[in-house]
């Protein structure tokens, strides 16, 4: 399945910045470390790389349950390779209040 299709299946195919920052990130996926050794399909990587994609630019809704549905994982298995993925490619995330607060 193409990004832009999974894109489309989770309601982001309007925004163009943020598919191009989630082939970048799949781009490096392949660069940096073979995914499958932590477990990672194709599918699921992209749908990981768009929600690091969407958080880094902070202004984009992600749906984390569509997203998991759409994996085919389940919730936990897919936090840990999203841990997973998000520590390979070196990607630290920042908490702020709001996310603190909840």
């Amino acid at each position: 399945m193409d990004l832009s299709d999974i894109a489309r299946k989770l309601g982001l195919s309007q925004h163009k910045m943020l598919i191009r920052k989630a082939t970048e990130l799949r781009r490096l996926c392949y660069v940096q470390f073979d995914s499958s050794i932590i477990g990672v399909g194709e599918v699921c990587k992209t749908v990981i790389c768009l929600e690091i994609a969407a958080t880094r630019f902070g202004e984009v809704i992600f749906e984390r349950q569509k997203a998991v549905k759409l994996s085919g994982k389940l919730e936990k298995a897919y936090i840990r390779s999203f841990n997973s993925l998000q520590n390979g490619l070196n990607i630290k995330t920042t908490l702020d209040i709001k996310e603190l607060g909840i």
